[in-house]
């Protein structure tokens, strides 16, 4: 889209990254990634891992109302108790991963079920870090810890981060979440091995 903007009256500077993208729309892999790097834009590749950056929760007068709602979306995924889940999603509600594969509510929750692990043996935090509501949606990114206990079983990670942008709706007075679409993920595996995935 950026470079549809550009018109042969526009001179082809590079400023900004909008400029950037106007002037180098053509060129693709990485010299495209070698010439942002050394004018110091932000890239795919450039970008440092989630536990590499800092995650402060949004000022906004809804966050304590959402954050409410994934501390029940946590408990009830802890208890595993399918019918509390469901009740905390709408109808249509899809889950898609940092892959691009998409899920139904009945999906997602049957995998929840079907996870092992003691989550006595962790510690989890979720932190909204923006928030954009209107006409009775919320669009929030949500960035999520999980790190597990020094004797939990090797069979757990021992971190797992995520970014995700999730989407609420406003149903009869209650916000239930519509969907979610996980951007990033960085874990580090029992056995100590770290994994990265971004979209």
């Amino acid at each position: 889209m950026a470079a549809e903007a550009c018109t042969e009256r526009e001179p082809k500077r590079i400023i900004r990254s909008s400029d950037f993208v106007c002037a180098f729309s053509s060129i693709k892999g990485d010299m495209f990634r070698t010439l942002a790097q050394r004018l110091g834009l932000p890239t795919r590749h450039s970008t440092p891992p989630l536990s590499e950056r800092t995650f402060v929760p949004v000022e906004h007068p809804l966050r304590s109302v959402l954050d409410s709602r994934y501390l029940a979306m946590r408990e009830a995924m802890a208890s595993g108790d399918a019918a509390a889940i469901a009740s905390l999603l709408t109808n249509d509600f899809r889950s898609i991963d940092v892959h691009g594969r998409t899920i139904d509510a009945r999906a997602m929750i049957s995998r929840v079920l079907r996870l092992k692990i003691d989550r006595s043996k962790r510690t989890v935090r979720t932190v909204l870090t923006a928030i954009v509501e209107r006409d009775g949606e919320a669009f929030v990114e949500q960035h999520y810890t999980m790190t597990s206990a020094e004797d939990a079983p090797k069979s757990m990670p021992r971190s797992l981060l995520t970014l995700s942008n999730d989407h609420w709706r406003n149903v009869d007075g209650r916000w239930l979440l519509a969907s979610t679409d996980t951007r990033e993920i960085e874990v580090v595996t029992g056995a100590g091995r770290r994994r990265r995935y971004r979209k």
